[in-house]
């Protein structure tokens, strides 16, 4: 009797495992890329076969490629490992990147570790609900970052580099020239924390280092209002040069500028960017000579 009831409930435990497969492998996996797919608008693909295991963890590894030629978006190399132990602690993942590229930014060797605490499982059994899949989860992405410059841009701005620094202007313009400089054509390290809960992405901290200079970050983005709000300092030494502060609307922020000595105090809105430098590289270096 007692063997018979542990074959019984042995043959249970093997189908309820197989249908817990066939969810995942089946069902949850291909929604979770479609619902991605279309709610952000690129196109996700496979490099290979997406591999689901339930031993001795629930786990999805998969491998991707994303694009979005409209907005010159693209990812190369992607590798996302999500797996859950079967006990009470949260979901842990592992996440790599090989490369990405949004217009001339790219990101490098981008590794990020973290775990998932809620999940909104409603996003998988309807297509009208709105909210994220995951609702709460926190991660620590760390990499390199560099811009994708032409030879004739680089020489440009080391030309610019050179006069900014030649000129009789106050020294936080020739240190932020020199740092522009550098973070605009070399590879640069960062660190950070990040975390979402719910309709918040809250930058906890990002941090790199470029020569003698600290860039330090913080702040949120609104997913519910698209808005942002991010203060990102410069130090030098651990010494305060060059507060930045962007907020309000995402797509057209007010973004204001202002060195430690005042001698920079810019106020502007991101799409008047362009009529701040006055429209060329030209322009900024004729002002900075008439202002010597």
């Amino acid at each position: 009797m007692i063997k018979k009831f542990l074959i019984t409930l042995l043959l249970i435990l093997i189908l309820i495992s197989l249908l817990i497969f066939f969810l995942i492998d089946k069902i949850l996996v291909n929604k979770f890329i479609s619902n991605i797919e279309n709610n952000l608008n690129i196109n996700i693909e496979l490099i290979e076969t997406h591999e689901v295991n339930i031993i001795p963890n629930l786990s999805l590894f998969i491998q991707f490629d994303v694009d979005n030629k409209i907005n010159n978006f693209f990812i190369k190399k992607a590798e996302l490992n999500i797996f859950q132990n079967y006990n009470n602690e949260p979901t842990k993942f592992i996440f790599k990147l090989g490369s990405a590229k949004i217009n001339k930014l790219i990101i490098e060797n981008l590794i990020s570790s973290g775990e998932i605490n809620e999940y909104n499982l409603r996003y998988f059994l309807n297509d009208d609900y709105s909210h994220n899949l995951i609702s709460k989860f926190k991660t620590q992405p760390e990499g390199y970052i560099y811009y994708d410059l032409s030879h004739e841009e680089e020489k440009s701005l080391q030309f610019i580099n050179l006069i900014i620094n030649q000129l009789n202007v106050p020294k936080i313009y020739k240190k932020s020239s020199t740092l522009a400089y550098s973070l605009l054509t070399e590879k640069t390290y960062f660190t950070s924390k990040i975390r979402i809960d719910d309709r918040l992405i809250l930058l906890d901290s990002f941090k790199s280092q470029k020569n003698n200079f600290q860039i330090n970050g913080e702040g949120e983005y609104d997913l519910s209002n698209k808005t942002v709000d991010l203060k990102i300092t410069i130090n030098e030494k651990e010494e305060e040069i060059i507060g930045i502060k962007i907020k309000g609307n995402a797509e057209n922020p007010n973004i204001k500028i202002i060195s430690s000595d005042n001698s920079i105090n810019f106020n502007f809105n991101l799409n008047d960017f362009n009529d701040l430098l006055e429209g060329s590289f030209d322009n900024i270096l004729k002002n900075l000579i008439s202002s010597e």
